[in-house]
């Protein structure tokens, strides 16, 4: 088997807030613990992202043993792991319409105020159930609040060739990576098909579809042209531009950086 080292392991556990950078974690169906397990929506339980307020990128998320803590600037909210209310509401990812669990009003209060706009948080609780179907084997997948796949992978190789393209490097998380893998050749993550990091066993389903949020700069929230504009030029098809690949996982385990990745021959 092929391996290849994985160099780094991010969570989201907001979606389109900042990441955490993680020593190890834990892999399910889902995607990882906590990632994507929070999201900000607006009066009518549609999820809210950089997209439209390019400011998340500047809030700050750290995870202890029982809460979830935030920060913007000189301002902080902390949150159990897990909402105290049973309630629930109808929430949207894209076309996908579930149930989230609400959250604090104070804190839908704090993010309202920093945003200047009606917001609420909503977790994705034990009836936030959500499927993705896609044409290979398994044929459906459970996923949390991202976008469409539990897990993407990103490989250095690919980065290092968009960066030698770009006028001024930009920083991976741009594109809001899981796994960020030390190759050797550009977009080899692409022909990717089965894969194990430790005991956990991944498929790659499809090539990753990029929007503007790519454009967004996760330090100053400040929204460019870049990099879709130099993608564009090389690594456009059929109207999309492509860069990582979505995985699902299916089994349980955990992964630690440092570990290897294996490819399936």
């Amino acid at each position: 088997m092929k391996e290849f080292e994985i160099e780094e392991i991010y969570i989201y556990p907001v979606k389109s807030l900042s990441g955490i950078r993680l020593d190890k974690a834990v892999a399910n169906e889902e995607g990882f613990e906590y990632d994507r397990k929070w999201m900000l929506v607006d009066k009518s339980g549609s999820f809210i992202s950089q997209r439209t307020h390019p400011k998340l990128a500047q809030f700050q998320c750290e995870l202890t043993d029982k809460h979830l803590i935030i920060r913007y600037e000189h301002s902080d909210i902390k949150m159990p792991l897990k909402p105290a209310t049973s309630k629930y509401q109808d929430v949207s990812v894209w076309d996908s319409t579930l149930e989230g669990q609400e959250v604090n009003p104070e804190i839908a209060e704090w993010f309202s105020d920093l945003l200047c706009d009606s917001v609420s948080l909503v977790f994705h609780g034990q009836k936030s159930i959500r499927l993705k179907r896609f044409d290979k084997p398994p044929y459906q997948t459970r996923v949390s609040f991202a976008d469409g796949y539990p897990y993407l992978l990103l490989g250095t190789a690919s980065m290092e060739l968009l960066n030698s393209k770009l006028e001024e490097p930009i920083h991976l998380n741009r594109f809001r990576p899981n796994l960020v893998i030390r190759t050797e050749l550009p977009h080899e993550e692409d022909m990717w098909e089965s894969i194990y990091a430790n005991e956990v066993h991944f498929n790659n389903i499809k090539p990753c579809a990029r929007c503007i949020m790519t454009t967004v700069d996760q330090e100053t929230g400040e929204m460019g042209k870049e990099p879709l504009k130099t993608l564009a030029t090389y690594r456009q098809k059929s109207n999309n531009i492509y860069f990582g690949t979505n995985l699902i996982a299916l089994n349980t385990g955990i992964i630690r950086r440092g570990d290897f990745l294996k490819l399936s021959e």
